[in-house]
């Protein structure tokens, strides 16, 4: 039987970074944080929770070789690695006194330039492929009489100097038991999606991160003693954040990531390459936009390796309905979560009842589209006039969303709109955006053509 990892304080003790890095360490030592998928065979690699620690001690001492605080400078991450090493790099950056922004690649020059502008940041680490964009954002900072920082991101082997097995010591970074934590020390800036104009930068402090931890899509999988296969998440992504970040460090199961083609450039995720790691890897859970649903419906394998889940969810836009019940109707045990940068991710899971058969007044596994919000949020619903309703998250000790816009009451106003179920009290359907704003597939959103009167 294998040894079961001793829980981390999830009552605001102890930070979430590098907090419960250096629980685990302590308490995990030897217990797999990640386990690699190699690109074929079946010979995974793990790195223990003690590795990760000492990555992140590496991390800190390269970008601050004195031991000396970043004291809460912004600095910008824009970067195609391996997550390995941006995992690494996060909670690193966290140690060592940065507030991390991690910023998609996918994102156009005047897109981060705006987002610098916001946040006052005037430094970042990245790598030579972004050249191009790192002399546009310096030119903008010329123009300004402003200085922008340019730090080349660690090599994989100066962070992870064996992977796979213990590696040599490092000195520890100075401890920050003496600097100032507070609930309130924003963590991290992510962005939001930029659909409907520019990206903008959203601080997420401690407590909110630690109100993310606590959510049910990780809590009640921390109960389950779900593995989760995150392998094709971005990490720079709030649902990166959450299922390859957050997931291992606050319930001490590992994740299950790509192993590190290093020197060469990381893997390209595709349906067959996820479900052989999953497998490889000993995944329970698995993570995925509906893209990937879509193919492995038509895979009668890949159908029979997901049926064998604790749970499969899915997330960043809608799923056809044909594809959600043929899925259902094989057994896969299907569920849809919902949620944003700004707010969190909070929808539970593990709530389906087929026990009393397929219309009985519970949610079942026919419901597969619908969600339910926990009764630690107060959601008040906006009603349109159609039937639909915009969900607002009124702000309460137990969920305190980053971003705040109502002018009535503390809370923030999603702009989703969403359906009540028909006949079950409590279940919602996420249709559609208040700003005429629609949901892709992809994971992205598009604003509505303007047709011409």
């Amino acid at each position: 039987m294998s040894k079961q990892p001793v829980l981390p304080p999830l009552d605001g003790s102890i930070s979430v970074l590098p907090g419960l890095v250096d629980f685990n360490e302590r308490q995990n030592p030897d217990l797999p944080w990640a386990i690699l998928a190699p690109e074929s065979g079946t010979d995974v690699v793990s790195i223990s929770f003690a590795e990760y620690a000492k990555a992140t001690h590496r991390v800190a001492r390269i970008l601050r070789p004195d031991g000396s605080s970043a004291n809460g400078e912004v600095i910008a991450v824009l970067a195609h690695c391996d997550s390995l090493l941006y995992l690494a790099l996060l909670a690193g950056l966290v140690r060592a006194g940065y507030v991390p922004f991690p910023i998609s690649p996918k994102n156009s020059v005047p897109a981060i330039i705006s987002m610098f502008d916001k946040v006052a940041c005037g430094r970042i680490i990245s790598q030579s492929s972004f050249q191009h964009v790192l002399a546009a954002v310096e030119a903008h900072f010329d123009e300004r009489g402003r200085y922008l920082h340019v730090v080349d991101i660690p090599a994989l082997d100066q962070v992870f100097p064996v992977i796979g097995g213990p590696s040599p010591a490092v000195e520890p970074f100075p401890s920050s038991v003496d600097r100032t934590f507070s609930p309130e020390n924003p963590l991290f800036y992510l962005h939001s999606s930029g659909s409907t104009g520019f990206p903008k930068p959203i601080p997420l402090r401690q407590v909110q991160a630690l109100q993310w931890c606590r959510s049910p899509v990780l809590f009640d999988a921390r109960d389950h003693g779900i593995r989760w296969g995150s392998m094709p998440l971005p990490p720079y992504h709030t649902i990166g954040i959450y299922m390859q970040l957050f997931a291992p460090i606050m319930s001490g199961h590992p994740v299950s990531l790509y192993k590190p083609q290093y020197p060469a450039a990381p893997p390209v995720p595709t349906p067959l390459n996820v479900i052989r790691a999953a497998r490889v890897t000993g995944a329970t859970g698995i993570a995925i936009v509906p893209a990937f649903l879509e193919s492995w419906a038509h895979s009668e394998e890949s159908m029979e390796f997901l049926k064998t889940l604790d749970i499969l969810v899915y997330a960043g836009g809608p799923l056809s309905p044909a594809i959600g019940d043929q899925l259902v109707s094989a057994g896969v045990k299907v569920y849809s979560v919902y949620g944003g940068t700004e707010f969190g991710v909070h929808t539970k899971i593990f709530d389906m009842d087929d026990s009393q058969g397929p219309d009985a007044d519970v949610k079942t596994s026919k419901d597969w589209e619908w969600v339910r919000f926990p009764d630690w949020m107060t959601c008040r619903w906006e009603p349109q006039g159609d039937g639909q309703f915009e969900l607002q998250c009124l702000t309460r000790p137990e969920h305190r969303p980053s971003v705040e816009n109502l002018s009535d009451v503390t809370g923030y106003a999603t702009h989703d709109l969403l359906v009540p179920h028909p006949t079950k009290k409590g279940l919602w359907k996420l249709v559609g955006r208040k700003d005429d704003v629609i949901v892709l597939s992809i994971g992205r959103h598009a604003a509505k053509p303007i047709v011409a009167c």
